[in-house]
């Protein structure tokens, strides 16, 4: 699951790999100083988005699990956390109003590569061929008293429209 989540996210479009989230969004926003992100550049981010998209009840946020943390440790000059989980328990947390999920295999925040992203997500469409196959191979490997095994996955990504789906970038120092 892992391995294919970072197909997902960070495939190459090259040979048979499918192109991946990082590779299709090409609308960005880069954080407005080169030492951390703030709520600021996470609004940014969501604002660039039309709103037709941000009205959608399948708009989100997506990062990894870092990223979450480093904006759930933020305050204000009071001493006051900025991310603040749902009261209502059992509405999900949101950031700045706007729900989230995670994915480890987006870039942490720090790097030079998109590490959070905003958007309606019915727009990114995720195609898999059947389900995975896997097949013994007995005969193969007899020889040298082995058993091999090879298996095939077959999935496709494209986001239809790169209007849906922004990413907030870090600003090169």
């Amino acid at each position: 699951g892992r391995k294919e989540a970072d197909a997902i996210v960070n495939g190459s479009g090259t040979g048979l790999e499918n192109s991946g989230l990082a590779k299709q969004v090409t609308g960005t926003t880069a954080i407005k100083t080169a030492a951390t992100v703030s709520w600021l550049d996470i609004n940014k981010l969501i604002h660039s988005i039309d709103p037709a998209y941000r009205g959608m009840n399948s708009f989100a946020l997506a990062m990894h699990d870092s990223t979450l943390q480093l904006l759930e440790e933020q305050v204000d000059g009071q001493g006051r956390p900025l991310w603040m989980p749902s009261v209502a328990g059992m509405a999900p947390a949101t950031i700045l109003g706007k729900r989230y999920f995670i994915d480890q295999a987006i870039a942490e925040a720090g790097t030079t590569k998109q590490f959070l992203y905003a958007g309606d997500w019915n727009a990114f469409i995720l195609r898999r061929v059947a389900g995975m196959q896997l097949r013994r191979l007995n005969e193969l490997y007899a020889e040298s008293d082995q058993v091999g095994f090879l298996a095939f996955h077959r999935f496709d990504t494209i986001l239809e429209d790169v209007a849906a789906i922004k990413a907030l970038t870090w600003k090169a120092s």
